[in-house]
Parts: C-alpha cells; sequence; structure tokens
C-alpha cells in the first residue's frame, strides 16, 4: 500500500466523526482545537491505516520581549517537515508546516512543535470539524425521495448488531472479539438489550477508539 493510499484511508477514518473546535481561548475569546483530541483521534487511525509522521525540525527562530508583568515572554517559530511514511512498502511523502507559539518559561518550543503537529495533520487529512454522517448536513432538493435510513430499533437482534458495526466501519468479528475479550458474553449469546447496550457504547468517540486500539493490538500480535 502506498503512503497516499494510506493517508486516504486516515482521511476517511477521521471523516467519520471529525474533530470539533471543543476547546476555548478565554482570554482572546474564540473556540480552537486541542492537540491532545488531534492526537486521540490519530492514536489508533494511525497504526490501523498503515502510516507513520515523522518530525524534522528544519528552521528555528527565536523572539524575546518584555511581558506586562515585567518579565520576559518567548515567541519560537519552528519550520517542521512530517515525514508520512508508509508502513508497507515504505513509500512516503513530506508535509511541512510552520509552528508558532510563545510561552514566558521554557516551553515555547514545545508548544510550537504541538501547534505544527496540528496543523499538518488537520491539512494532509483534511480533518472536518464534524463527521460526514451528521444529519444536518444533508438538505435534500424539493421533490427528491428522501434517502433511506438505516435504523436500529431499541431492541437489537444480531444481524442488526452485525450491519450496524459495520455500519461503523469495522469488521463484525474484530467487535465481537472486543467484547469477549472485556469479559461479556459474545454478543451472539447476550439478549437483545445488551447488544443494543453494546452498540451504543462502540458508537462513542471513547468506544471507537477503545476498539481501534483493540483490533491494533491484535493484529500486531498475529
Amino acid at each position: 500500500m502506498s503512503v497516499y493510499q494510506a493517508i486516504s484511508n486516515v482521511t476517511a477514518e477521521l471523516a467519520r466523526s471529525g474533530i470539533g473546535k471543543t476547546k476555548r481561548n478565554a482570554a482572546q475569546g474564540f473556540s480552537y482545537r486541542g492537540v491532545d483530541d488531534v492526537m486521540q483521534a490519530l492514536a489508533w487511525a494511525l497504526p490501523r491505516c498503515g502510516l507513520v509522521m515523522l518530525p524534522r525540525v528544519v528552521g528555528r527562530t527565536e523572539r524575546a520581549a518584555p511581558s506586562k508583568s515585567g518579565g520576559t515572554i518567548y515567541s519560537v517559530i519552528l519550520d517542521v517537515e512530517w515525514d508520512l511514511v508508509s508502513v508497507v512498502d515504505g513509500s512516503r511523502t513530506v508535509v511541512r508546516v510552520h509552528g508558532e507559539a510563545m510561552d514566558a518559561g521554557d516551553k515555547a518550543t514545545t508548544k510550537a512543535l504541538s501547534a505544527a503537529y496540528k496543523y499538518a495533520a488537520v491539512l494532509a487529512f483534511s480533518i472536518p470539524l464534524e463527521g460526514i454522517e451528521d444529519a444536518d448536513a444533508h438538505s435534500p432538493e424539493a421533490g427528491a425521495a428522501p434517502a433511506p435510513l438505516a435504523v436500529v430499533p431499541m431492541t437489537c437482534a444480531q444481524e442488526d448488531f452485525t450491519a450496524a458495526i459495520q455500519a461503523l466501519g469495522f469488521r463484525a468479528e474484530d467487535a465481537e472479539a472486543f467484547v469477549v475479550a472485556k469479559g461479556r458474553p459474545h454478543p451472539a449469546e447476550m439478549t437483545s438489550e445488551q447488544r443494543r447496550a453494546v452498540l451504543d457504547y462502540l458508537s462513542t468517540d471513547k468506544g471507537k477508539i477503545e476498539l481501534g486500539r483493540f483490533i491494533v493490538s491484535k493484529e500486531s500480535a498475529s
């Protein structure tokens, strides 16, 4: 698998849920996406898709200026190249971005590198603010027949469970193995209400990340 196919696969994975601007800068009054949110999303998407990101700082500029409190504040600009490498065939491409940050202590460089990572990922993988499955994102034209909705009932038969897991982008057998590894009965042996509860959890961001990490660890061990 080439690096461009791997990038496309990561983009498809992250497009399901997006990464919203959930953090708030109270001082300047704006919302933003935190680097931790991006890291958490990529922590399972990258290994699942066979891609690694390797940083290389090729330039650094630092300026010092007096702060309002009478101390010194440091501004650092980093010129960073990120190698995106396919773990399958070793093919690679480079994403180059600048990261800028200010700090009154010794954290300006670290903050600038974090900013460079966040924006390299957002730009390389076209990470949306919301998932593409958001119903409000679609407005059918007047007269057009509405698209059929895949509705899972409040109770959940085994075949509904399998279809819903596949709709989330996972294989049913992986989800079943994950559930058993957690000490729960196999979904086929559960009641429909128990399968519904499992499905509700796996539909959350936390559930998707846990399942993704389980799949990566299982595949690495095989």
